[in-house]
C-alpha cells in the first residue's frame, strides 16, 4: 500500500488499526511505515482529547427533566394563545356594554317608519386573518370601525 492511499483510510480507521493491532492491510502498513504510524498516533491522541472534552461537558438537566420542562412550556404557550385570541372579543364585549349603558339601553315604544332614507353601514373588508366590528352611535355621522 502507498501512503497517499492510506491517509483517507486513517481518518475512518478503527482504533485497533491505528495502533497496528488489527489483521488488515492498513494495520500492517501502520506497523511498517513510520510516517503513517506518526499520523495514526496523532489521530489517536486527538480523538482521545475530544473524548475527554466531551466527557467533561455535563448537561444542566437530565433528559427526563428537559422533557417535562418542554411539555410544561408547551401547555403554557397554548394557554397564552387562547387568552390572546379571547382578549379582543372580551374588549369588544366591554365596549358594547359601555355603549349600551351610556345610551340608556334599547329604545322602547312603537317603531316608527323612517321618514328619510337610512344610510347603510360602510362595507369593510378585513385583512386576512383579522376581523372587523362596526358599531353605530347615536350620531348618524359617527360610526366606530374596530379591526382586531
Amino acid at each position: 500500500m502507498k501512503c497517499d492511499e492510506n491517509y483517507p483510510l486513517l481518518l475512518e480507521a478503527d482504533p485497533t488499526e491505528l495502533r497496528g493491532e488489527a489483521d488488515s492491510l492498513l494495520s500492517q502498513h501502520v506497523r511498517t511505515c513510520g510516517r503513517c504510524r506518526a499520523v495514526a498516533e496523532r489521530i489517536s491522541r486527538e480523538e482521545e482529547r475530544l473524548r475527554t472534552a466531551l466527557d467533561a461537558v455535563q448537561p444542566r438537566l437530565s433528559a427526563q427533566e428537559a422533557s417535562k420542562r418542554a411539555a410544561g412550556e408547551a401547555r403554557l404557550r397554548g394557554r397564552r394563545e387562547i387568552w390572546y385570541g379571547l382578549a379582543p372579543v372580551a374588549a369588544a364585549a366591554g365596549l358594547a356594554g359601555i355603549l349600551f349603558v351610556s345610551t340608556g339601553g334599547p329604545k322602547s315604544g312603537p317603531l316608527e317608519e323612517p321618514t328619510q332614507q337610512v344610510a347603510l353601514p360602510p362595507v369593510v373588508e378585513a385583512a386576512p386573518g383579522r376581523q372587523v366590528a362596526v358599531f353605530e352611535t347615536d350620531n348618524p355621522n359617527i360610526m366606530v370601525v374596530w379591526s382586531f
